[in-house]
């Protein structure tokens, strides 16, 4: 395994909150290369956000947008954890990002552990989940909960795979190993006539997504760790483990790709050291002749 994007640009766009202080966004930009003889020659680009956790101001949402519409994607690809699964704070400032971003381009929603929670426990969170869902799926959301959806990029066949982790595996104080058989249950086996991506919350299993074989496999959950070290690792985990491994940038194994985003927002520690809030945009180039 080696870790590293092919080609990285960072673009930084900041803005202020009223009177307080600056925050930013930066734009990592991700190539991926998929050589396949049963796909035809094309270039899919895909936008990928995660972890907004409600900080929607629409002054600084707007700054994602605006970054947003400018990469001109083929895909919008949403992570989870766009509102805050805590009774009593209200999920609109998620669901009026979600329909602005809804109102511009399609978007494909996975889940992530909050939305699940949300889901799963409703004599705890009441109808939490069902606001944020119901609203999104008019707006034309496309939620993706153990589910897939079949999208034409051109003349490429692209499969979106949406998976939710199930609650065990989120543990803060045990960590057990998923088996690759419960993505297979879900899916079964990706196609090799189709670019798979897998939108999966929490990298801790990367080794699952690694095995299972999708081309590309969008992450958050970790939020950067607080503070971005190199080599892929962070400070602290969600679960409190220590200088956690595969936190953030891209990890490659044998032509399958794991993008792990810092995400776009806070939650419960909401610091960030050499860690800004980041939109991912990743080109991936299906056959591709490689430039000199």
């Amino acid at each position: 395994m080696h870790k590293g994007a092919l080609t990285t640009v960072r673009a930084l766009v900041m803005w202020r909150h009223p009177g307080v202080y600056m925050k930013e966004v930066v734009q990592t930009q991700y190539t991926v290369r998929i050589n396949r003889k049963s796909l035809s020659c094309q270039q899919i680009r895909a936008v990928f956000l995660t972890d907004l956790h409600n900080a929607a101001d629409p002054a600084e949402t707007q700054a994602v947008m605006d970054l947003i519409d400018a990469a001109e994607p083929d895909l919008v690809l949403c992570g989870g954890d766009m509102f805050i699964a805590r009774p009593g704070i209200p999920v609109a400032p998620a669901v009026r990002f979600m329909k602005e971003l809804a109102g511009r381009h399609t978007v494909w929603c996975g889940t992530g552990n909050h939305e699940y929670r949300a889901k799963i426990y409703p004599e705890q969170y009441g109808t939490m989940y069902a606001q944020y869902k119901y609203p999104l799926q008019e707006a034309g959301v496309i939620f993706l909960e153990n589910q897939s959806a079949a999208v034409k990029c051109g003349n490429v066949p692209v499969r979106i795979c949406g998976f939710d982790l199930p609650r065990r595996y989120y543990s803060r104080f045990h960590r057990s190993r998923m088996p690759v058989s419960i993505l297979n249950s879900r899916f079964g086996r990706p196609d090799p006539d189709e670019v798979t991506i897998l939108l999966a919350h929490n990298p801790a299993q990367i080794y699952a997504y690694l095995k299972w074989g999708a081309d590309l496999t969008c992450c958050g959950h970790y939020h950067g760790g607080i503070m971005q070290l190199s080599g892929g690792r962070s400070l602290v985990g969600p679960d409190f483990r220590l200088f956690p491994r595969n936190a953030h940038g891209m990890i490659v194994k044998k032509q399958r790709h794991v993008v792990i985003s810092a995400g776009i927002g806070e939650h419960t520690v909401p610091t960030r050291i050499n860690n800004p809030r980041e939109l991912v945009v990743i080109d991936l180039l299906v056959n591709a002749p490689e430039q000199e």
